[in-house]
């Protein structure tokens, strides 16, 4: 048995689905786990591990008009970071210290891999964000200092503290370096209990408070089209218009059945998209330049359509675009949980030399996790 501290950023759903699949397959197979994680992380792992999680604190977005605002971004960190630091010191140099792992895994987590080089402990990336700076692929449209500075900032955010890089992703992509491992993404055993299926609604992901009624009176000039709408905090119906509240168990259900879905281009979800056969309409957040690199390659494969402002013709136009299925393209990487253990598990092997492994994916993916919801 291995004693392991995992890392986990605090933005958004996919870290935090994402490192409990793998965890739970860890502490299946014999190892002891250590949580560091902050805000959506913490809530979600204090549901399933309290007394194995630690709160520390880490760096977020700031959201302005709907778009990352890099220099609001930018300040709200630097103006937290001594107290970030101090409290992160506290963490790791004391729980996790006298915890005295022999791995550190992060999800996008620098703090606990910087700690893990002072301490000389393996350390493993895995997550889809490394994709930027250790892969080759097709730059979408964006300005030069987006890309340029999101492509460094994330080469510099681990720094050199990582041993070995696992990079998730769902299209065909060259690593730049023999420290890198691509894999396919996984799914939650939720999303694999689904049987995918064709429907009459298409599914909408509302997380933009500026655009909600836009949005609305967009759907409504389509009074024959069925939309089922998650993210208004509300449920009832309006003439063509369902409204759903908050249900991860509810909108996977309405994800494997629905003709289509207009949402923001996390990862997380494009891969479900892929794995369920459905093609979608991305809106990616405006200045997240992972998203945009998501929403420019998912559109590539044939697989969405991409804009940055929903209006009556971008509909209508995809609407046109899902009487066609969903192409057969070489260069998709449909998510494959086996796969993804089988190179996870030589990573480990191989960094630690026999000490961690996990158990094949079969194993893991028929085991219960029970649906959240994470605000």
């Amino acid at each position: 048995m291995a004693r392991i501290v995992y890392g986990i950023a605090g933005e958004g759903f996919g870290h935090s689905s994402r490192a409990h699949l793998i965890s739970k397959a860890l502490i299946e197979a014999g190892h002891d786990v250590m949580f560091a994680v902050f805000d959506k992380s913490l809530r979600y792992f204090r549901q399933y591990y309290p007394a194995q999680v630690r709160e520390i604190s880490g760096f977020q977005f700031v959201y302005q008009h709907d778009k990352v605002s890099l220099s609001r971004t930018l300040l709200r960190n630097v103006h937290k970071f001594p107290t970030m630091v101090g409290r992160n010191i506290r963490v790791f140099w004391g729980d996790c210290a006298r915890f005295d792992p022999d791995l550190v895994i992060t999800d996008f987590e620098p703090f606990s891999a910087l700690w893990a080089r002072v301490k000389s402990i393996p350390c493993i990336s895995v997550d889809h964000e490394h994709l930027l700076c250790n892969c080759r692929y097709e730059k979408p449209a964006a300005s030069m200092l987006t890309s340029y500075i999101s492509e460094k900032v994330t080469s510099q955010y681990l720094g050199s503290n990582v041993d070995k890089y696992v990079v998730l992703n769902f299209f065909k992509a060259k690593r730049t370096d023999r420290q890198t491992v691509v894999t396919p993404p996984v799914l939650r055993p939720q999303v694999l209990e689904q049987s995918p299926s064709r429907g009459d609604h298409i599914l909408c992901y509302v997380t933009s408070a500026q655009m909600k009624e836009h949005f609305l009176r967009v759907c409504r000039r389509f009074p024959e089209q069925k939309f089922v709408i998650y993210g208004m905090d509300s449920a009832g119906s309006i003439d063509n218009l369902h409204f759903r509240e908050r249900s991860t168990e509810n909108f996977l259900t309405d994800l494997a059945s629905c003709r289509g879905i207009v949402a923001t281009a996390g990862f997380s979800l494009i891969s479900e998209c892929l794995h369920f056969g459905k093609k979608m309409l991305l809106n990616p957040v405006q200045q997240q330049y992972e998203q945009m690199v998501n929403a420019h390659h998912a559109a590539r494969l044939g697989a969405a359509m991409t804009t940055d402002s929903l209006n009556e013709k971008v509909l209508a136009d995809y609407l046109d675009f899902l009487k066609t299925p969903l192409p057969e393209n070489e260069n998709i990487l449909l998510p494959d949980n086996e796969l993804f253990f089988k190179k996870l598990d030589r990573v480990l092997n191989v960094l630690t030399a026999g000490r961690v492994s996990v158990r094949p994916a079969a194993k893991t993916d028929n085991a219960k996790l029970e649906p959240v919801a994470v605000a």
